[in-house]
């Protein structure tokens, strides 16, 4: 899940009316929902059922604001899953990482300035 931020940088109140996904390959797998009392959108991408490859979508945040509707593209590589992790002692091994290589998912936000 990413979490993209809807800033205000003009007058007034900005309101989000709509969030809507859509994918031009593969089906199913990108959804987008404004999180509740807040100018975020969660967008989730899902791999399930997907072969290994490059998928496209876009998401279009519609609101108020005077310059109209933005929209976000989208990708999301899936790959091929890798070898079995392997654990000893509570050290991760998984025979692909380097040192300083994140061992997690990570969320991150973006600002997108209307």
């Amino acid at each position: 899940m990413q979490g993209v931020n809807i800033g205000n940088s003009g007058l007034g109140t900005l309101n989000i009316s709509s969030v809507t996904a859509a994918m031009t390959s593969g089906s199913g797998w990108l959804s987008a929902v404004q999180s509740p009392g807040a100018q975020v959108v969660l967008i989730t991408e899902d791999p399930a059922g997907l072969t290994p490859g490059s998928y496209f979508g876009t998401v279009t945040v519609a609101s108020n604001a005077a310059n109209g509707n933005v929209s976000i593209p989208v990708q999301f590589d899936v790959v091929a899953p890798g070898p079995p992790f392997s654990y000893y002692n509570g050290a991760l091994n998984n025979g692909q990482s380097d040192i300083g290589d994140p061992l997690g998912e990570s969320i991150s936000a973006d600002v997108v300035d209307w």
